[in-house]
């Protein structure tokens, strides 16, 4: 693929494709046009797909969690963005940590205040009709305002750039269309990202576990009442289920189970049975027949050669953080891309060092970091001794140096709020693992005292 002059650049008037409406595109759509202005450039971008954000279900939504990160509201309000008071369900300041001995609440830093959670697309099934509360429909609607021309079909076929032709054609239903720049941002879990793989440009698919996804209409007296704006997460060893969490909505409660295998019905149905979840559901409340859910792809490791001649794969499909900040990363690639396409050409040489490389610099040893803690997660949470030093700590002594490092643990590695790097340091900092043996020693002797016979 060498048709592409290394000095090519992005110039006036110039078109960028971009296959793919949620987070990744409407980011990059956002981006590409707020740089193109400030170097003086006009372009258009034309985004395509078919998916209507406005729909319940999983037809319109891209199957996540739906909780926003502090740092990407930060970021959202560098562009001048404010998500609408419509598109928020519920604002959390809170998350409830649930092991096999106990539980223990975690608030949100002073600093960082309330994180707020969103429907991806326009609520749940069976939700009967809620208004406009797609947190994808908001951004797309927000690419549209910033200049972006929206075609609402699926891409069928693209032709990339070869030794008979310059640049990449884009194909759906309604006609063709011939591009300076090829976005691709369609999606780790859809089928137009896997038939990339076999495009011959050496591009290779992160690779993904399924996870589940429930909404449980539980009502809002009831969500309110069970829930409040906490989210609670579970460590309770589970088989197959590596952590879940309870995130509470408006009148739903969204059921988000996690592992290092596909998960399906059949693990939803043994979390809720579990007693410690048992415990907060509403007396007497059972599973309906009819609920939404959908399996939705995690990607547990990066993907490769996701860039080539006028052609960029941003978004998940690319690389992303792991277990963590879904719409986070995408804005991340998308933020990188929008640069790079401005900087040293449009060629597949350029491009891996403008684009391809920071990426892998961002993500790759932080998911390795990931990778070791999440690890050591899994070591830790079903023994008993360890649970109870941490119990120990953060129950009866929650002002210790030792506390204040789990308090930091926990609502970090389930966040996201600070790099996985920091918790690993963290983590194995030998004040910290230190103060936990102690810990195990005091707990162990508390133990044997309760035990002993009382004269």
């Amino acid at each position: 693929m060498g048709t592409v002059s290394k000095h090519e650049h992005l110039g006036d008037e110039d078109t960028v494709a971009v296959i793919g409406g949620g987070p990744a595109g409407s980011f990059f759509s956002i981006l590409a046009l707020m740089e193109a202005r400030k170097r003086g450039a006009r372009l258009n971008v034309v985004l395509f797909d078919g998916k209507n954000f406005l729909h319940e279900g999983p037809r319109g939504c891209n199957m996540c969690a739906g909780v926003i990160s502090r740092d990407l509201l930060e970021e959202f309000e560098r562009l001048g963005l404010q998500i609408p008071r419509d598109r928020v369900q519920r604002r959390i300041d809170r998350y409830v940590f649930h092991t096999i001995n106990g539980s223990h609440g975690v608030s949100a830093p002073p600093e960082k205040g309330a994180l707020p959670v969103v429907f991806r697309g326009n609520g749940p099934r069976f939700s009967g009709g809620v208004g406009r509360i797609s947190f994808d429909d908001y951004l797309l609607d927000q690419a549209v305002q910033n200049g972006v021309t929206v075609v609402p079909s699926f891409v069928q076929d693209i032709n990339l750039p070869g030794p008979s032709m310059e640049r990449p054609i884009v194909r759906w239903s309604g006609g063709s269309l011939s591009a300076d720049l090829l976005v691709v941002a369609s999606g780790v879990s859809t089928q137009f990202a896997r038939k990339l793989e076999f495009r011959g440009i050496g591009y290779r698919p992160p690779r993904c576990v399924r996870a589940f996804q429930a909404e449980l209409d539980l009502g809002e007296h009831n969500l309110e009442k069970h829930f409040g704006n906490s989210i609670h997460v579970f460590s309770i060893g589970l088989k197959d289920i590596r952590f879940a969490a309870i995130i509470p909505k408006s009148r739903f409660a969204t059921v988000s189970l996690v592992g290092d295998r596909n998960l399906d019905k059949r693990h939803l149905i043994s979390f809720l049975s579990s007693p410690i979840v048992t415990s907060l559901l509403p007396a007497g409340w059972r599973l309906p027949e009819r609920f939404c859910f959908c399996r939705p792809s995690l990607p547990i490791s990066g993907g490769k050669g996701f860039f080539g001649d006028r052609l960029l794969i941003i978004g998940d499909a690319a690389m992303s953080r792991h277990y963590k900040n879904g719409i986070e990363s995408a804005f991340r690639t998308a933020r990188i891309a929008a640069t790079a396409i401005f900087k040293e050409g449009l060629s597949a040489k350029a491009l891996r060092r403008t684009y391809a490389v920071p990426v892998i610099k961002r993500f790759r040893a932080e998911n390795l970091y990931a990778r070791i803690l999440f690890a050591l997660n899994d070591y830790v949470s079903p023994r008993r001794f360890w649970v109870n030093a941490h119990l120990y700590y953060v129950l009866r002594r929650p002002e210790c140096r030792t506390a204040r490092s789990i308090f930091f643990l926990t609502w970090n590695l389930f966040t996201g709020q600070a790099s996985y790097r920091r918790i690993l340091r963290t983590a194995l900092s030998p004040l910290f693992l230190f103060g936990m043996i102690l810990g195990i020693l005091r707990r162990k002797k508390a133990d044997d005292r309760e035990k002993s016979p009382q004269p």
